[in-house]
Parts: C-alpha cells; structure tokens; sequence
C-alpha cells in the first residue's frame, strides 16, 4: 500500500490488517502478541462502527464508549516495547490531518479499517 521510512528502517505496509499484523510480528517480535491484539481490536471496533459486522457484542460496545474521547496515542501509549510499533499503526495519521496526540483513536480505527481492500483515487487525481 505504502511505504513507512523512519531513519534506516523501511516498512512496506499493505493494505490488509491481517498481513500488517503478520509483518508487524516479525519487524518487532517482542511485541507480537500485542500486535496482534491491538490489531484484533482494532478492526473489530472498525467493523463495528462501519457496521460490517452484524454482530451485537456488549464487550464491542463497551470497547468504543470506552476508548470514545481518546487520542490515538493515548490508545497506543505503553502497548509497545519496540517504538517504532506505534509510528507504523499511526502511520495514516497525516491522512487526518494532525497527530496522533490530537487524533480520535475511533477515527483512526475507522481509517485504519477502511484501507482493508486498498485506497482508490479519480484517474488524473
């Protein structure tokens, strides 16, 4: 989908949750598992809020009034050992036009979320 350079580094992020989570797992396997979840959680909040999911969970539920009103760093904050974690998941963020410290953290599920098949522009646009 895109390319994420952060000094040396280079991460080549695609545009499916699922294989962001396989290739986040092996650029910082000490954070694999909270990769993983954090990802999980993310797009089933994203789901959720686009109604792709025709699911009624309470626990869902309860994620977004709790997560509603926080930041996406806030979201993120102390989920990581690898810093570079968090700069991959908020990569998007200038799509929103201001940081992560000022983002909604459901918004950026939802943006998150909406790059599942790829992002799509006007030919000549």
């Amino acid at each position: 989908m895109y390319r994420l350079v952060l000094g040396n580094y280079r991460y080549d992020i695609p545009a499916n949750i699922d294989q962001l989570a396989q290739k986040m797992g092996k650029w910082f396997p000490e954070d694999q598992q909270a990769i993983k979840e954090t990802l999980l959680e993310i797009k089933q909040i994203g789901n959720f809020i686009f109604g792709n999911s025709y699911e009624k969970s309470e626990t869902i539920s309860k994620k977004v009034f709790d997560i509603m009103g926080m930041f996406f760093a806030e979201y993120l904050d102390n989920r990581f050992k690898h810093p570079h974690a968090s700069k991959v998941l908020g990569s998007l963020h200038p799509y929103a036009g201001v940081p992560m410290n000022e983002l909604s953290a459901l918004f950026m599920m939802c943006v998150i979320t909406s790059y599942q098949g790829g992002a799509f522009y006007p030919r000549g646009g």
